[in-house]
């Protein structure tokens, strides 16, 4: 594990991807030098939605369905799918990918969304073989070891599960669309989401094609992943991203008014794919800091969180998470993960959730055919 030091501002390290830290111990982030590429997604993100809209003012009355939505279970998937189908009557296909590692309450979410709201639905199960391999490299690829092997192909760059994972859906949903003839496929990533992703279908081959060669893109795919690249086909979809373009973004109101319309009942930690503890122990090996590190430095930045405080809960995580991953959590140290969990998930739902992931994280690294120790 590459230890780093923490931003003097925030609570980036130095050893996460693309952090660097100032002579005043001040990250390139807080000290906005990377502004300009997340503004560059933004104002993309901005232009493809206002194209949408426009377009849907005038829709090809030809076509059976406007738009995808790429329905996950989750607040922000629902909330944009009741907008959608039911304030502007848009002819909306709701599109799921299932992949092996989908909670429980995503599932549930689903079947009862689609119900009341009586939108058309498909339920796309792709071969996982291809999915698992490219999961088995990305996990199991070492830090300081730039060199990734899959398969007989060989890349030189670093891909993080999450976009390798989104990139994956994405892509599956542009094949659909582009079989279907649908013009727009909304991904429905909140704006602190979407300033770490591709951010269109372009950019998600691009991310794919920087670790991995053409060939076994196309073979974990089984189709051309050319053809969705709008330069060489004037028909491939086009990626929106919503939340963007929406002004306002707040989960709590999007989650108080899903719960009044009787579509919620859950909470977010409870919608979350079971490799989330796999995505903080793997961080955490290869980068000295929890998966969801972005979010605990925007909302510090923010003033939503004290920086010594969550300093002290990043640093008793990542011990208890090794402990787990090495197997050797005694009882006392359990009781203090609890306790450690207990003050940041208050919902008994999303604590369950969470303690339970954690405890099982072995066994779910053993459903990718490979060994906590491996990564």
């Amino acid at each position: 594990m590459h230890s780093g030091e923490y931003c003097k501002k925030c609570v980036l390290k130095s050893s996460n991807p693309g952090i660097v830290l100032d002579v005043n111990g001040v990250c390139n982030i807080c000290n906005n030098t990377e502004y300009h590429s997340f503004y560059k997604n933004f104002k993309n993100s901005i232009k493809y939605y206002n194209k949408f809209k426009i377009d849907m003012s005038s829709r090809d009355k030809n076509r059976k369905y406007d738009c995808i939505v790429m329905f996950s279970g989750g607040k922000d998937s629902i909330n944009i799918l009741h907008e959608l189908t039911k304030e502007h009557n848009l002819r909306v296909l709701a599109l799921t990918i299932n992949l092996p590692f989908e909670s429980q309450t995503s599932k549930e979410n689903i079947e009862k969304v689609i119900s009341i709201l009586d939108v058309d639905h498909i339920s796309l199960t792709p071969s996982t073989s291809g999915y698992m391999e490219l999961m088995r490299a990305i996990f199991t690829q070492k830090q300081g070891d730039r060199i990734l092997n899959v398969d007989g192909f060989t890349k030189y760059k670093h891909l993080s599960p999450c976009i390798a994972c989104t990139s994956f859906i994405k892509i599956m949903s542009c094949f659909v669309a582009e079989k279907f003839n649908i013009p727009y496929v909304l991904y429905c990533a909140d704006p602190g989401q979407m300033a770490n992703l591709p951010i269109n279908i372009e950019n998600a081959i691009g991310s794919m094609k920087s670790v991995f060669e053409v060939d076994f893109i196309n073979k974990v795919f089984n189709d051309d992943i050319d053809k969705l690249d709008s330069e060489k086909n004037a028909n491939a979809p086009i990626v929106i991203y919503p939340y963007i373009a929406i002004p306002n973004y707040d989960p709590h109101r999007i989650i108080s008014r899903l719960k009044a319309l009787g579509l919620y009942d859950s909470t977010p930690q409870e919608g979350h794919c079971q490799l989330w503890s796999l995505l903080n122990y793997n961080a955490i090996k290869k980068y000295d800091s929890p998966f969801y590190i972005l979010d605990y430095a925007y909302n510090i930045r923010n003033g939503k969180l004290d920086r010594d405080n969550t300093i002290e809960f990043l640093e008793e995580f990542k011990n208890m998470m090794l402990k787990v991953g090495e197997g050797s959590l005694t009882s006392k140290d359990d009781v203090h993960l609890k306790n450690i969990l207990k003050n940041v998930f208050t919902t008994k739902g999303e604590y369950d959730y969470t303690y339970n992931n954690i405890l099982k994280m072995s066994e779910i690294a053993n459903k990718l055919d490979i060994s906590l120790s491996e990564i």
